[in-house]
C-alpha cells in the first residue's frame, strides 16, 4: 500500500516546512514516487506529489493554473480601479 493513503491528506498541501518534510519522507518509501511525480507535473497540481513541491514543479515549467511566483493568484486581492 502507498503511504499517502494512510495519512491525513492535508500533510501534502501544507505550507509548513515540517509537514512538507514529513510528506517527502513518506514519498521516499513509496513504490509509486515516479508516476506520482509525473501526475503532479502533468496535472499541474498544488502540494507535494512524488516528493516534489509546487515550487519545484513551477521552476521546471509545470506551474499550476493560478500560480505566480510565490503566490497563488486566488489568494491575492484584486486591484481596485
Amino acid at each position: 500500500m502507498v503511504p499517502c493513503l494512510k495519512e491525513d491528506p492535508e500533510l501534502w498541501y501544507s505550507d509548513a516546512a515540517v509537514a512538507q518534510h514529513a510528506a517527502r519522507e513518506l514519498c521516499e518509501t513509496c513504490p509509486l514516487t515516479v508516476p506520482c511525480r509525473e501526475a503532479g507535473r502533468q496535472g499541474r497540481e498544488f502540494g507535494i506529489w512524488g516528493g516534489e513541491s509546487t515550487i519545484e514543479r513551477a521552476r521546471l515549467g509545470y506551474a499550476p493554473v493560478g500560480y505566480h511566483a510565490n503566490h497563488r493568484l486566488k489568494d491575492i486581492a484584486p486591484a481596485r480601479p
